[in-house]
Parts: C-alpha cells; sequence; structure tokens
C-alpha cells in the first residue's frame, strides 16, 4: 500500500483503482474482482482499525477510484512516570 495514504493530514484522498493494483502488483485476469478485492481486503481493514474513517466510490473518465477520508487523529501517548526512588521512567 503506498504509504502516503497514512503518513499526511489530508482530509480526503483520491486513488484511482488502476494506482491501487498497481502498488499492490495485483494480476488477476477477471477485471471485476479488483474492485471488491479492493474493498474488502484493503479499504474495510483501515476503516476497522481506524486508520480511515471513510471511503466511496466513484466513476471517473480515467476509470474508478475511490476517495479516502480521513478524521485528523491525535496520537495519544501514555504518560511516563519516573520511579522516585530508583530514577526509572516508567510507563
Amino acid at each position: 500500500m503506498d504509504p502516503c495514504l497514512l503518513h499526511n493530514n489530508f482530509h480526503s484522498i483520491p486513488i484511482s483503482l488502476d494506482n491501487i493494483s498497481a502498488k499492490l502488483n495485483y494480476q488477476d485476469q477477471n477485471e471485476t474482482n479488483l474492485p471488491k478485492t479492493v474493498e474488502h481486503s484493503i479499504l474495510k481493514p483501515l476503516k476497522d482499525f481506524g486508520l480511515i474513517s471513510s471511503y466511496e466510490k466513484e466513476d471517473g473518465l480515467a476509470g474508478l477510484k475511490y476517495i479516502v477520508h480521513r478524521k485528523t487523529i491525535t496520537p495519544s501517548l501514555p504518560e511516563k512516570t519516573v520511579d522516585s526512588e530508583s530514577g526509572v521512567c516508567k510507563t
């Protein structure tokens, strides 16, 4: 998967189906399987894990594309505490 999908701050990203299949080296002879494979094996798991908030499918001049939507996520890091006796940092 293209790392730019996860490592940016855009709220929506248009990605063509051809670009997704090229990046994943998907080589199925049956082109009708590609949209279902992308939705069920790539986009749905990203949504389930909270890495994207939603996606929609659109037909364009260059073929099918997906618009991936993402909410701005602020990372939550555990607070670190220091043990006063040993000076060791605990999480």
